[in-house]
């Protein structure tokens, strides 16, 4: 059900969450709040368990803006971030992980995979609530979705993790690539029915169970897309 931004003063950070990433988090919050006007609809399942969210992407506000709506304090969330990107630059990324936790992604060559996947492991174990992914592997131009890549429906299966498709809009709008300062504009946030990871133990191979499952997270992020006016090639 669609409605206004979720009561975000219920939330509180834990104690064990560094005053840099506190103060990210209200800023985030008061920045969704106050200069834009944040949407949501539909909610994460309640409970302790972790998911993993798949959403598209346009925007390096997306992130924010789901960990927000989620209504899970940063402390409890990670985002897969390409190492290639985000991990070039030492000052940046020591910076940036006093923010947000990050989980390197190699997005090239199956060892680099495995190190993603075992950073991910050692997440959940931790106690992390939600990992976020964008599946189309890069920031799109808001309107039409890209193909989604197998590497999130890999850890889904590998880490037993539940997925919940997200569908995120208007953030492009408000800060596409290339540009530094944000615009004013409406980001909406919605979240879909959870899907079951597949079942390893089935006689059918990874690479055909992560093809399926990959598909099944592409058609639900495009339903929630549809049935929020976006037809726009998604």
């Amino acid at each position: 059900m669609s409605g206004a931004v979720p009561e975000f003063e219920r939330v509180k950070p834990s104690l064990s969450q560094k005053w840099p990433s506190r103060l990210f988090e209200a800023l985030c919050r008061s920045f969704l709040q106050k200069y834009c006007r944040l949407v949501v609809s539909g909610a994460l399942p309640h409970g302790d368990r972790s998911y993993l969210l798949c959403s598209n992407h346009a925007s390096h506000i997306d992130s924010i803006a789901i960990m927000i709506a989620s209504g899970v304090p940063f402390s409890s969330c990670a985002l897969l971030a390409a190492r290639d990107y985000f991990f070039r630059n030492r000052s940046g990324l020591s910076l940036l992980s006093m923010l947000l936790t990050l989980i390197p992604l190699n997005r090239s060559g199956i060892r680099g995979f495995r190190d993603t996947l075992q950073s991910c492991r050692r997440y959940i174990a931790s106690g992390g609530r939600i990992i976020v992914a964008f599946p189309e592997g890069t920031r799109g131009d808001g309107h039409t979705l890209r193909p989604f890549k197998r590497g999130p429906a890999i850890l889904s299966m590998s880490l037993r993790l539940p997925v919940v498709p997200v569908w995120i809009g208007g953030t492009h709008n408000i800060m596409p690539k290339g540009c530094l300062l944000p615009r004013r504009g409406t980001v909406l946030v919605a979240f879909g029915d959870v899907l079951p990871p597949a079942d390893p133990n089935e006689p059918i191979s990874r690479r055909i169970q992560s093809t399926v499952m990959t598909s099944e997270i592409t058609h639900a992020v495009r339903a929630l897309a549809r049935g929020h006016g976006c037809n726009n090639g998604a």
